[in-house]
């Protein structure tokens, strides 16, 4: 751990056996971003803020070196997403993708296409893809029935096929039937095609080259599990017995 911080913790690794996360100060919780290269003994670097901002932490690495991740905006007191080039500047991503009032960056696969979740004008948090030039949003478009409350991107692979979440809140129906409780189903979306497949209740996290994903399922009657889907037509695989509740983060592409 760098000197003035307490604890680090890693998030994301690429094939060259980079890591990022971040770095830890206590009391105050202050974060900092870093960047961890492999080479020799192992060399950890915090991430330089540009003038205005602080609280960093970066989520996601590419092959090339690229991070992403997100920092907190001091003028405007937001979190705002950035991707950086080490050893170049942290470059804020919150104009790029619309200029709302946050956003974060999540995942960036080789292509240097990135996911995370951006707040809308309407203040309404939705998940992006962006490969540099249009911002996609899982929005309205994608859910038939209730209203949209928010949805998030957590990663995507080469082939751009993005996991993530969305909540909704399923339509009303007429007394005395019970009010709509907002639900919140695990994703998996083309943003090139606009096509999806909906999991049920949960969560995905991690997708690997090939298409497999890890997540939680909110199984009834037995809480949250770590679960894998494995293509095609991702088949749910729930690990753990009924009386534990655990979640699985990522897949690697051998499928653990």
């Amino acid at each position: 751990v760098l000197a003035g911080y307490d604890w680090s913790y890693g998030i994301s690794v690429n094939d060259g056996g980079t890591v990022v996360g971040f770095l830890n100060k206590s009391p105050g919780g202050f974060e900092h971003a870093f960047v961890w290269d492999p080479a020799g003994a192992g060399t950890m670097t915090a991430l330089t803020h540009p003038a205005g901002y602080s609280s960093s932490l970066a989520a996601d690495i590419n092959n090339a070196g690229t991070i992403v991740g997100y920092f907190f905006h001091d003028a405007t007191q937001q979190v705002h997403a950035f991707r950086c080039m080490p050893p170049g500047p942290m470059e804020d991503l919150n104009v790029a993708l619309g200029g709302g009032p946050g956003s974060m960056a999540l995942g960036i696969n080789n292509a240097g296409h990135i996911v995370g979740q951006r707040t809308r004008a309407d203040g309404k948090p939705v998940g992006f893809f962006y490969d540099g030039s249009i911002v996609r949003d899982f929005a309205e478009s994608y859910v038939t029935a209730g209203t949209l409350n928010g949805s998030l991107a957590y990663d995507l692979n080469d082939s751009d096929q993005v996991v993530g979440y969305y909540q909704f809140t399923p339509p009303a129906f007429p007394p005395p039937a019970p009010s709509p409780v907002m639900q919140t189903n695990a994703v998996a979306w083309n943003p090139g095609d606009a096509t999806f497949t909906v999991f049920g209740s949960g969560f995905l996290m991690g997708i690997n080259a090939s298409g497999q994903a890890a997540g939680n399922i909110n199984l009834t009657g037995s809480g949250w599990h770590a679960a894998f889907w494995r293509g095609p037509g991702f088949t749910v695989d729930s690990v753990g017995s009924p009386a534990t509740h655990n979640r699985a983060l990522s897949v690697s592409d051998q499928g653990m």
